[in-house]
């Protein structure tokens, strides 16, 4: 079943059944229960048929799916799986390939500061190194597959790394020295003899 459902208050107004028939949703007698009837006709012959969750109405044609909120709110994220597994870029596994390189090198997945600045900074670092490592890989991918002319692209290949990492040597720096100042290494009293 594909659900649609009312982005306001999340309350289901359509469902479409795998054989593509749709019907309108109508509320239950009880509140947070729901009522959607399919066309019999359409039903009778649908090879699904003997799938299909629905009942028959014995006072009046058509079948019936009765169903209750709790049910949409659990199938509503399956179809959204289901369809991003069916599109042709899956979203999900880059995202938490991206977050798994900016907290590796932190063991435990914990930083080794505290403060909300620090961690910030720390973690814009992290993501800094892990958007150079990704550019570096694709330039390198870029040399061995040898797309652009071979002259051009040594050129332009060694070009950009002097810049990217004298950035990162100096971003590291400057982060080293903000989060590990001197002043908290050696204790106030040692310094004043």
């Amino acid at each position: 079943m594909t659900w649609q459902t009312n982005a306001d208050n999340g309350q289901p107004e359509c469902v479409t059944c795998p054989g593509g028939q749709r019907a309108e949703v109508v509320g239950g007698r009880k509140e947070g229960r729901y009522v959607a009837t399919f066309d019999a006709s359409v039903c009778a012959d649908c090879p699904l048929r003997e799938q299909c969750p629905t009942q028959p109405l014995v006072r009046r044609a058509g079948n019936v799916l009765r169903f209750s909120q709790r049910e949409v709110n659990v199938a509503l994220p399956r179809q959204r799986c289901a369809e991003e597994r069916a599109a042709e870029r899956h979203l999900r596994p880059a995202v938490e390939a991206t977050i798994r390189a900016i907290k590796h090198p932190f063991r435990n997945g914990k930083v080794p500061v505290r403060g909300r600045p620090r961690v910030s900074m720390l973690l814009i670092g992290s993501a800094a190194m892990n958007n150079v490592r990704q550019i570096y890989r694709y330039q390198r991918s870029q040399e061995a597959a040898g797309q652009a002319g071979e002259g051009s692209q040594k050129a332009s290949g060694s070009a950009w790394k002097r810049p990217v990492l004298s950035f990162c040597a100096s971003l590291w720096t400057r982060l080293r020295a903000f989060l590990c100042p001197m002043h908290l290494v050696q204790p106030a009293w040692a310094c004043s003899r």
